[in-house]
């Protein structure tokens, strides 16, 4: 009766325990200060247009190709996301490169930005694998196209953090599971080929989780969504 007792004491507190813990992630990115870069004459480069006295950005009808452009921007590892607020008579795109990044070192990198009649604010987010001193954010549009730069920020969310919650709850549950599991077949209420079984199901739930311990957890709208 001990036995049986204690692992139910012990289920009872290792719930209490993640959700303490779980709450106490969530209230650290809550409150984590969001750095950011306001793209402005200071820091960009027009090599098609102008920038106004009252801080717009305006793109000369020429030929297609990059119409602002920031200079390097040093940056730390992590999820940043891109916004944009403009006026466009055509679809135009924003994007971040880093040409001293390897391969799968940067994902999610860019945004269209459709006409005024679709929209006039864009956002992105990107996850940044390594610190880099050769960021680049830039606004490609067509040629002959009319388009204003409101605003352009680039934000880092931390939001890669989020891959810490999702690896508390995949090994607290794994632990409930294993102690529930073992806790029934104590008392009776489970054969061993059942335990056997239900040991094999969590086996194949957690498999099946892998995928969103890996970038896909901080990979485009899946990031957000988690």
């Amino acid at each position: 009766m001990r036995t049986k007792s204690r692992i139910q004491y012990l289920i009872r507190g290792l719930m209490a325990a993640e959700l303490i813990c779980a709450v106490i992630l969530l209230v650290c990115f809550a409150c984590m200060p969001r750095a950011q870069i306001v793209l402005d004459a200071s820091n960009t480069q027009a090599l098609q247009g102008a920038w106004q006295e009252d801080g717009r950005y305006v793109c000369m009808q020429g030929s297609a190709g990059v119409c602002l452009q920031s200079v390097p921007l040093s940056l730390d590892a992590g999820v940043y996301r891109a916004e944009v607020s403009y006026d466009a008579d055509a679809e135009a795109a924003l994007l971040l490169h880093d040409e001293s990044g390897g391969y799968h070192q940067l994902l999610t990198t860019a945004v269209s930005m459709y006409d005024r009649t679709k929209a006039t604010e864009a956002s992105v987010g990107i996850y940044l694998k390594h610190h880099t001193d050769g960021a680049i954010l830039e606004i490609l549009y067509g040629a002959g196209a009319e388009l204003t730069v409101s605003s352009l920020t680039l934000t880092a969310t931390g939001q890669q953090y989020t891959i810490w919650l999702l690896w508390l709850l995949l090994i607290s549950l794994l632990a409930d599971g294993t102690l529930l599991l073992y806790d029934r077949w104590q008392r009776g209420v489970l054969s061993k080929a059942q335990l056997s079984c239900g040991m094999l199901l969590v086996a194949i739930w957690i498999v099946s989780c892998l995928p969103l311990m890996t970038d896909q957890a901080v990979y485009q709208d899946d990031l957000f969504f988690h």
